[in-house]
């Protein structure tokens, strides 16, 4: 494949390049396409008027899947309490249908305190891969029980962080190691959320997460400041006409867009 590129011209690869992304975004559509189908069928399968109603098979859909997760968190769990000091407490941090956070301090702890932040990083992605076989031992033993043919299931490293904080189920926020947010479900990753409020809760998340008490209050006195001198235009938000009633828009919760995080 190298050598075959070697041969290509800039345009050539350029056009390469332009094709491979068609397939990629073909690809991805076949799977979202896919996914709603089940999901829909799932739905389906349980509403009562649908010509194949059938609850236990809707059900089943759903319980295959958290048996999955649950049992890997067993194993997982059970794994690492066994070889490293967790003071009682468990390894899971948070898990969510088909992803789970895990708790590696204690495994930190038994290694060389002279190690580099990248050194550590690397002993983190080694002890990932252990991880990892162990859930794929536990695949295998899961499609053995419900009789599967072959395994389709496969998990992977998302990455390796720091320090999070979470909200509510599907509503957090974690830093890695290059001090990078990710965020997942809070407001300002919704179109609706004004974007002078968005670019506030965005900047407000490192506070959180590295700041003392002191630097928070003064971060929210400041933002309450901005936010009163703002022109109207700045601080509008888009609405459903779904959401009008008696001729306004109830919008209460918009306006708390701001304390959700500082709260």
């Amino acid at each position: 494949m190298i050598k075959n590129l070697e041969k290509l011209s800039i345009n050539e690869i350029e056009d390469l390049i332009k094709e491979l992304e068609q397939k990629r975004i073909n690809l991805k559509i076949k799977e979202d396409s896919k996914k709603n189908l089940i999901n829909s069928l799932s739905g389906a399968l349980g509403n009562i008027k649908f010509p194949l109603y059938n609850v236990k098979l809707s059900n089943s859909m759903t319980s295959y899947g958290r048996y999955y997760i649950k049992s890997i968190i067993k194993r997982l769990n059970d794994y690492l309490t066994n070889v490293y000091d967790y003071n009682g407490e468990e390894a899971l941090i948070y898990t969510h249908t088909d992803s789970l956070y895990l708790n590696l301090d204690p495994y930190i702890k038994t290694l060389d305190e002279n190690l580099t932040d990248k050194e550590i990083e690397i002993k983190l992605k080694e002890k990932s891969l252990d991880l990892l076989k162990i859930i794929e031992a536990q695949f295998s033993l899961s499609n053995k029980i419900f009789n599967s043919n072959e395994n389709t299931l496969v998990m992977k490293l998302e990455g390796i962080y720091k320090n999070g904080i979470w909200c509510s189920a599907s509503n957090y926020f974690i830093q890695n190691k290059k001090n990078e947010i990710k965020v997942v479900g809070l407001s300002l990753t919704k179109s609706s959320t004004p974007k002078f409020c968005r670019d506030l809760l965005k900047d407000s998340l490192g506070i959180f997460l590295n700041k003392d008490n002191q630097d928070i209050q003064d971060f929210i006195l400041k933002s309450k400041e901005k936010f009163k001198k703002q022109d109207l235009i700045n601080l509008a938000f888009t609405e459903s006409s779904s959401n009008v009633e008696y001729g306004f828009v109830d919008n209460k919760y918009k306006l708390s867009i701001l304390n959700e995080i500082f709260h």
